[in-house]
Order: C-alpha cells, then sequence, then structure tokens
C-alpha cells in the first residue's frame, strides 16, 4: 500500500499564503484604479476566500485518506478531518451570507464566487474531484492566480477591468510552473501509483521542456501587457524577477544533464519565483 504521510504544515500555509497575497493583488488594483476601498468586504471576502481553501484541503485529505486506508494517517483519524471539513464548511456558509448582507453584491461578483467555490469543492470531492483530472494544475492556477484577484476586484468595484487580465494572466504560467517543478521529486513514485501528473501524462523530458516555455511565456505576456496599456511602473520591478527565472531553468537542465538534484532548492526557487511578481505587482499598485 501507498505510503499515506501526513501533509506538512507549509503545503497548508503556502496556498493560504498565495490565497492574501493575491487577494491583496486584486484590491490593490482596485485602488490603484481610484476605487475607495470598502475594508470590511476586504475582510469578509479574505476570510471566505480563506475558509474556502482550508476547506477544499481538509476533504481533499479526507478522500484522500478513505480511499486507501480506512486508519489513521500518522495519527490524525478520518473523522477528524472530515469534521474539520464540516466545521469549515459551516463557517464558509456564515461568511458568504455576511457577505451577501453587507457586501451589495452585484451578479459578476456572485458569478465569480460560485466559480471558486464550485472549483474547490469539485476539486477534492467525489464523484467529480478534480484533483484526478488530467487539467487539475490549470485548474488551480486559475483559481489562484485569476479568479481570486477577480472576486478581490469586483468586491470594490462591482466589474472586471482589462488592468486584471493584464496583472493575473502573466502569473498563471509562473504557477504552473511552480506546480511542475514540485511534482519533479515525487516523479518516481507518482509513475509506480498512477497519479495523475503533468510530468505522469508528458514524461520528464517533456515536462521540462514545458516547465522552461511557461517561465518565458510569463514575461512574454507581460509585455504584452505593456503593448496594451498597462504601466511601466507597475511592470518593471518584475522584469529584474527574470534572471530568476532563467537561473531556475538553467538548474532544471543541470539536473537534467546529470547533476545530484536539491529539490529544496528548486522548490524554494520556484516559490519564489511565483510569489516575487505577485507580491511586486501588488506593491506597486498599493503605493500609487
Amino acid at each position: 500500500m501507498q505510503n499515506l504521510s501526513r501533509p506538512t504544515i507549509l503545503s497548508y500555509l503556502l496556498p493560504l499564503f498565495g490565497g492574501v497575497l493575491l487577494f491583496s493583488l486584486g484590491v490593490g488594483i482596485a485602488h490603484y484604479l481610484g476605487t475607495p476601498i470598502n475594508y470590511m468586504k476586504y475582510g469578509l471576502g479574505q476570510i471566505w476566500v480563506t475558509l474556502i481553501q482550508l476547506s477544499s484541503m481538509y476533504l481533499n485529505q479526507y478522500f484522500e485518506i478513505s480511499k486507501k486506508s480506512r486508519n489513521i494517517n500518522q495519527g490524525i483519524p478520518l473523522n477528524r478531518l472530515l469534521t474539520a471539513s464540516i466545521v469549515v464548511l459551516t463557517v464558509t456558509a456564515s461568511a458568504t451570507v455576511l457577505l451577501i448582507r453587507y457586501g451589495d453584491l452585484v451578479p459578476t461578483t456572485l458569478l465569480v464566487m460560485a466559480l471558486i467555490f464550485l472549483g474547490a469543492f469539485f476539486y477534492a470531492t467525489p464523484p467529480i474531484r478534480l484533483r484526478n483530472s488530467p487539467y487539475r494544475e490549470l485548474i488551480n492556477a486559475i483559481l489562484l492566480s485569476n479568479l481570486v484577484p477577480a472576486l478581490a476586484f469586483t468586491l470594490q468595484t462591482g466589474e472586471l477591468h482589462r488592468m486584471l487580465a493584464m496583472s493575473t494572466f502573466p502569473l498563471t504560467p509562473l504557477y504552473l510552473a511552480l506546480a511542475i517543478s514540485l511534482e519533479f521529486p515525487n516523479y518516481g513514485n507518482d509513475l509506480i501509483y498512477i497519479k495523475q501528473t503533468i510530468l505522469t501524462r508528458l514524461g520528464w523530458e517533456n515536462g521540462m521542456r514545458l516547465h522552461n516555455m511557461l517561465i518565458i511565456t510569463a514575461f512574454l505576456l507581460l509585455v504584452l501587457a505593456l503593448v496594451f496599456g498597462m504601466p511601466l511602473y507597475n511592470a518593471l520591478p518584475v522584469f529584474f524577477v527574470i534572471p530568476l527565472g532563467f537561473f531556475q531553468i538553467w538548474y532544471l537542465d543541470h539536473i537534467a544533464n546529470g547533476a545530484n538534484p536539491n529539490w529544496k532548492a528548486l522548490t524554494l526557487l520556484a516559490v519564489l519565483l511565483y510569489g516575487i511578481p505577485a507580491y511586486l505587482l501588488s506593491f506597486t499598485y498599493w503605493i500609487r
């Protein structure tokens, strides 16, 4: 039977931190465009997103373990995971009611909220269980990089704006590159247990090429955003991250050519390559 390892604290904290950062980006764009920020909506919206993420994590862990074992996962009984999921979903429902009551929500915001909830919920739960979908990495990329900032923005403005797309589209390929990087250390086990990931579907060589293309595509999309009117002030700091992107490409090629892999270093590089541009974009929007 496959070893059912307990998820690390970082496996929970990193996505939650990403949700905070990307939500801040959406509100920052609204601030940059001159919208007065309603901090009650900001707080309620951020709480709602974090609760959705937590419920998806707990449900995913519950169904992942229950599919393979009815015992415990290093001291975590299944019923505790299920109870935690139910509690978080109940609190999420309460937060949703508060948002609807005090948020003055428009149809666009409700649609984005519905997409986030359905994507996160069915990512973890049968019978759909998008976690087993061949497109799970893309689904996660869109949920975090595009829909979370879109929700934050529409909560403040009640509409969408091209600046939102120009700022978040480059982050989507960076998230996919991050997902591929995180799959390399477990590639052998994923093949053995027929786990559906980008690498197991494409093979490690094609996965590495895709990883490199995604990093280059992200910065090309940022150049395209400049052409369509994104202020240079907001985009310029992100271009200083390009050397980090090329270093990650070189490092992965170095491993592919036989170098002893340091997976922790690769993971750190991939997290920084996604997190720093997201932070820099958010920061530049907030200070102008």
